[in-house]
């Protein structure tokens, strides 16, 4: 037997080491064929035992073909001293199988793949680690009225007729539940229609998405599936190419069409929206992003504004503090770098403001270790710092955040401390006021189960000993969040519980990560909700159960996924009885028939848009909206009241009046009219300032699987406020009010005055379950409208940003994509020119909006924005300035700006559940998909025959390195696409586990110069 040991150091060290604390290491074991049998990460697992920490270990099995049969979960192996595990497979299931460690056990301690009896060794079933149920692929192809042929003629669509017999393969999906869908596919490879069943008994009931093209392979429409009942505009996708292939005009349904003008470099220059407002875009020689503005009448006025290599002269007055345990000097030569950025204040009443800068400091291995910015209307020097420091490895030890305002100087001291496998266990917070420490304390602790998911998180400690607030985790076998118990000294007051396969209250099981049942905690006894969905995993009913009379029912949609009908009730009282109406692709009017104020108001509401899809009159809340130039409510009148909005450049939110106070905001600090502290967002809540800044007080918010606030308690564990929802969002306060806390439904800020909850890019309204504005990324949901929101399963998914919903367990985390089209870091990955890659981009105009709001906001991008670039610009700065600018991208640019020729996700997806065909005939070309970034790189060897973008769970199942016991990361940031030749795969496999990620997607190991670049996008899976 071979193995192979890998070491990732943690400190400098001139010496090699195999103590945890100075290296993690993984051993790789392989049988005499080369093929992977067994992974060991030494030490990995906080289980202690014989005072060593226990190995994780994941094993691999093979058929008597070769292929890979099952492939274990990983499972703590205490006392194993990196050793190979000869029973392996058993010890797995005997560790999933055990309640002690999960709720509903089960011995399927391993991912199974079954294949077809053929040589193409085409997946028939998947069943994924800890169920006996299977996602199921059946492959075919069309028949002769099956799917519709459209052309394209000019700039215009054309449909012939049908594709004759036999001229489209397809893959049909079944997923845990049955739920089907198909994918066809023509004799190119080009997916031309997504076909999702509602109804998973009747072939009849199907939302078809066609992908129409040119004779040049260039997508030129999407029809989303209501196009079908109604061939219009307001149905479809449009994209329009000049003779240089690059895209000049893009159609959004209810957006109108957006125009696009380049530069002799073929870069994005001006775009100009349906409004009629251009946006105009400045370079330098690197082509690296130096300004962005609006444009009008020929005159252009700049928002934002990017620095690279020196520092301006508007920033050499920044002090650079450093010391007192933070780093003291930083690096001088910065060639390469972005060094600093400077964003515009945008006013209400839609003119420019005055400039704000910002300057970004580094030390000599490349890591931001400190950020200075000026900060708006809190005095005339207001300025910030965040000055962080960390480890050899980047990771973060501790971060200082001082603001020094009008009425002195605010700060906050993050903390953290972790164990021997890098997972964080305490976090303190000490809060300042100048130099009189306010508060000091531990906010949080966490401790994980044996393979590193949490078991158990505590809050509020005065000696980071003894916590006033616990709560325990529990999960499924798949790792799904099963329950969280609230227990204090006093008792239990808190509590949710979710049920998969198990329900209790009358729902359907569900298999697929729908949830049956939501149970939680009100006055000590459990109530909750049981659901209903249809064959596309939208939510048809919330119906109340154990005691509570709240539902949502009777949901209904049309096939672009909008809302038809809604009703909502409280027991025997009718809130809410809605009827939707649409034109041309937007909201026209809401009627509710009940005679209730409460949700919706009584009779028939009208909604009008401006010609960029934008909501401009609100007739259910009487309001009218103005937008800037980034699509961002500037003003609302409402009630006889103008509420005022100033944000940055970059998008950020900094004033909010209301027409009789402010509130100003400055990153996690939030201010009065008179410049006194009043709010610290913290990572377990909030810390509300009162008396002029004097009084300072813990709250901590108890969360669902969503990250909406269920409960706020202070450091006593006392409830202050509690909140329920409806599934859409709309609130049902219990006791406290909005003046506790704002932060409400997925821990957005509820504006007061009008409902909205504002989701970053986007307004959204839970009264009604709809977007105010277009939805920023699209290119993932064309089967969808616009301004639909979860997918219409809100139980599952949260859009905390506005852009893309995300499911359990990375709840609302930001999946964000990275750019880097520029500099000669990702040319020579592409052996192509910077130019040309703008090509592949069908997004430019977000791709260079990205660009100034990563670094207009370096705090928020923090360390990402020279992630794995390190070596790299020892050797060569020019190159790892490209590939770190990409990085810092990530930070700005949301996930889904994909090549047109890649697959669109469909809400009946599902885990694993877009296998595509693995071909074992000499000389069959093979699709195949790599993600890479950070420490990966695009010259791989690891590809796999599965869309990482029609896996919701890809990094999971991808087995991705995630900086754990590995020691590398992963970022995803990029993907590529291409086509190689079967005879060319060394060898296939399951995805092997890894950093806690479970692994099991098809795999496959292929020498990347015989792989045909055909498509490179940005996403973040």
């Amino acid at each position: 037997m071979n193995y192979i040991i890998a070491q990732t150091y943690k400190t400098a060290t001139t010496t090699r080491s195999g103590d945890v604390s100075v290296a993690s290491q993984d051993v790789a074991y392989f049988d005499g064929l080369g093929r992977p049998l067994q992974n060991v990460s030494v030490f990995a697992s906080p289980d202690i035992s014989s005072n060593k920490p226990a190995d994780l270990v994941t094993h691999t099995t093979y058929d008597e073909y070769g292929r890979v049969s099952q492939v274990s979960m990983p499972y703590p192996q205490a006392n194993g001293n990196a050793g190979y595990q000869s029973g392996a497979q058993s010890a797995a299931n005997s560790y999933y199988n055990n309640s002690s460690n999960f709720a509903n056990p089960n011995d399927r301690g391993y991912s199974r793949t079954e294949y077809e009896a053929s040589p193409l060794d085409r997946v028939t079933k998947q069943y994924a680690g800890g169920t006996d149920k299977a996602v199921e692929f059946s492959y075919g192809v069309n028949g002769g009225s099956d799917v519709r042929l459209y052309t394209v003629s000019g700039n215009s669509l054309q449909s012939p007729g049908h594709y004759g017999a036999n001229q489209l393969s397809y893959v049909e999906t079944k997923d845990e539940n049955g739920n089907r869908s198909r994918e066809y596919k023509d004799k190119l490879g080009r997916v031309v229609l997504q076909r999702v069943y509602t109804d998973k008994n009747n072939n009849n009931t199907n939302l078809d998405t066609y992908y129409v093209y040119d004779d040049l392979n260039r997508l030129r429409f999407v029809l989303q599936p209501k196009y079908q009942d109604d061939a219009n505009v307001y149905n479809y996708f449009y994209y329009e190419y000049n003779d240089r292939g690059l895209m000049i005009k893009k159609g959004i349904p209810g957006a109108g069409i957006t125009e696009m003008g380049y530069n002799d470099r073929d870069l994005i220059s001006t775009s100009t929206d349906a409004n009629g407002k251009i946006t105009y875009y400045k370079y330098d020689a690197l082509n690296r992003l130096t300004e962005t503005g609006e444009k009008q009448g020929g005159a252009e006025s700049a928002i934002a504004r990017m620095y690279y290599d020196t520092y301006p002269g508007e920033v050499t007055g920044f002090k650079n503090d450093v010391g007192n345990g933070y780093p003291n000097s930083r690096r001088n030569n910065v060639k390469g770098l972005p060094t600093a950025s400077a964003a515009r204040i945008l006013n209400p009443d839609g003119s420019y403001g005055s400039w704000y800068y910002t300057a970004l400091y580094y030390n000599d291995r490349l890591q931001l270790i400190q950020t200075c910015r000026q900060l708006f209307d809190l005095g005339s020097n207001a300025v910030e710092y965040t000055t962080s420091s960390l480890r050899y490895d980047g990771r973060l030890e501790k971060q200082m955040i001082s603001q020094q305002v009008a009425t002195g100087t605010n700060s906050i001291e993050k903390t953290y401390t972790y164990d021997h496998a890098d997972r964080v266990l305490a976090v303190k917070n000490t809060i300042k006021k100048e130099s009189t420490v306010k508060l000091d304390i531990w906010l949080s602790a966490t401790r994980y189960n044996g393979i590193g998911l949490v078991k158990n998180r505590y809050l509020h400690s005065a000696n980071g000993t003894d916590y006033r607030q616990k709560l325990a985790h529990t999960f499924t076998p798949r790792s799904w969040l099963k329950k969280v118990e609230g227990q204090t000294g006093a008792g239990n007051n808190f509590g949710v519980e979710l049920k998969y396969t198990d329900p209790a209250a009358g729902a359907a099981a569900q298999y697929n990560g729908n949830i049956a049942e939501m149970l939680w905690r009100r006055a000590g006894s459990w109530v909750g909700y049981k659901f209903s969905y249809d064959g596309v995993n939208r939510l048809l009913a919330a119906e109340g159960v154990s005691g509570n009379n709240y539902k949502e029912y009777d949901i209904s949609y049309d096939k672009n996924g909008n809302i038809n009908t809604l009703k909502r009730n409280d027991g025997a009282i009718a809130w809410d009885n809605l009827t939707y109406t649409y034109y041309q692709g937007r909201l026209n009017t809401v009627a509710d028939a009940t005679v209730s104020s409460n949700g919706v108001k009584v009779g028939t509401s009208v909604y009008q848009f401006d010609n960029a899809g934008n909501l401009t009159s609100d007739g259910n809340k009487s309001a009218g909206i103005d937008y800037n130039i980034l699509n961002l409510p500037r003003q609302i009148l409402v009630n006889n009241k103008t509420i005022a909005y100033h944000y940055d450049g970059a998008g950020a939110k900094v004033r909010i009046n209301n027409g009789m106070a402010n509130t100003k905001y400055a990153g996690i600090f939030e201010y009065n009219d008179n410049n006194y502290l009043s709010r610290i967002a913290t990572d377990e809540g909030q810390i509300a300032v009162t008396s002029n800044g004097n009084t300072y007080a813990v709250n901590y918010y108890l969360k669902d699987h969503l990250g909406n606030v269920r409960a706020v308690i202070n450091g006593d564990a006392t409830i202050l406020q509690e909140i329920e929802y409806f599934a859409f969002g709309l609130a049902i306060p219990r006791s406290g009010n909005d003046a506790v806390n704002r932060y409400q439904f997925l821990s957005r800020e509820k504006q007061p005055e009008t409902g909205y909850m504002d989701l970053m890019r986007r307004f959204y309204d839970p009264s009604i379950g709809r977007f105010m504005q277009v939805d920023p990324v699209t290119e993932t949901q064309e089967h969808l409208s616009v301004y639909q929101y979860g997918w219409n399963n809100p139980i599952l998914r949260s859009d905390p940003n506005g852009d893309c919903p995300t499911c359990p367990p990375t709840w609302g985390e930001l999946r964000a994509a990275g750019d880097g089209k520029f500099g000669q870091g990702i040319v020579e990955s592409f052996k192509n020119t910077a130019a040309g890659l703008w090509n592949l981009v069908r997004h430019p105009i977000e791709s260079a909006k990205a660009i100034g709001s990563a670094i207009a906001h370096p705090v928020e991008t923090g360390q990402r924005i020279v992630e794995g670039v390190r070596q790299d610009f020892r050797d060569d700065p020019a190159v790892a300035s490209g590939r770190m600018l990409g990085n810092a991208i990530q930070a700005a640019l949301p996930v889904g700006f994909l090549g047109k020729s890649s697959k669109v996700t469909t809400p009946a997806a599902n885990v694993a559940s877009k296998v595509d065909d693995i071909a074992g005939a000499a000389g069959v070309e093979q699709t195949v998909y790599r993600v890479f970034g950070g420490d990966a790189r695009a010259q791989g060897y690891s590809w796999t025959t599965v869309n990482p973008e029609s896996v919701s769970d890809f990094r999971n199942l991808a087995g991705l390195p995630s900086g754990g016991a590995s020691g590398a990361t992963n970022t995803a940031d990029f993907m590529i696409k291409g086509s190689v030749n079967t005879n060319s795969i060394i060898k296939s496999r399951a995805a092997l586990p890894l950093d806690g990620n479970v692994g099991g997607l098809p795999e496959l190991i292929i020498d990347p110069k015989n792989v045909r670049i055909t498509d490179f996008s940005v996403l973040k899976p």
